[in-house]
């Protein structure tokens, strides 16, 4: 739930009040008197309603946002400092990992983050950079992570190209932990080409219930390939 800061905004809650036009009557005219009396009291249940309904409601608010700041305060966001873009959010065994862009002029390598709770988190510095993959030469990023068979692949896009002549794509590296080191495991992209229009960047790999593996990618255009 939002909550604006601007000095302008204000939280405006209304209160529907039925208001009765009561015609005038004679000081002798006994039924209209009954019937003032009795809009009278109606009148006086109804501000006492309101009044109920105002108070619960101003208690509703204020825990909603008793709770709305203690949530912000425990969650601590940002998890944690830096410049970083595009989380691959994974689970391996009983730890929680992070894989994210280093978002930067010089994108070159990437970082990964774990965490047994969701609070405290351990940084893994440079899993894997250009040094390693050595066709990657203008950044890297979006990556993508799953495990098979005891090993940890990392997928990522590299040098973002417009054309099929130009060397980029993307590219998937290995390694036997998730905190790496991991290492190119073709040396080339896996996917170069541009297919339908679209370009082999921002890929998104996972595991279904069958066991089949799929990958999406693509920018505008958006591809899916099942891979082995």
């Amino acid at each position: 739930m939002l909550f604006s800061n601007h000095a302008s905004s204000k939280l405006l809650i209304n209160f529907p009040v039925n208001i009765k036009r009561v015609p005038r009557t004679s000081p002798d005219d006994s039924q209209s008197r009954r019937d003032l009396s009795k809009l009278f009291r109606s009148t006086k249940m109804r501000v006492s309603e309101l009044k109920l309904e105002r108070g619960l409601r101003s208690l509703i608010t204020i825990s909603i946002i008793t709770f709305c700041i203690s949530s912000a305060v425990a969650q601590q966001n940002p998890v944690f400092p830096g410049w970083y873009a595009d989380p691959e959010g994974v689970i391996y065994d009983d730890k929680y990992w992070i894989f994210p862009t280093f978002s930067s002029d010089e994108q070159l390598h990437f970082d990964a983050f774990s965490s047994p709770d969701l609070a405290n988190w351990t940084m893994h510095p440079r899993i894997i950079d250009n040094v390693e993959v050595t066709w990657a030469w203008k950044s890297m990023w979006a990556p993508s992570a799953l495990r098979k068979d005891g090993k940890y692949y990392f997928f990522f896009s590299a040098n973002a190209i417009d054309e099929e002549t130009h060397l980029g794509g993307i590219g998937v590296a290995v390694s036997d932990k998730p905190e790496g080191p991991y290492k190119d495991l073709l040396g080339k992209p896996l996917i170069n080409a541009i297919a339908n229009r679209a370009q082999p960047i921002d890929q998104f790999v996972f595991q279904d219930v069958d066991g089949t593996y799929y990958m999406f990618y693509g920018g505008t255009i958006l591809i899916l390939r099942i891979i082995n």
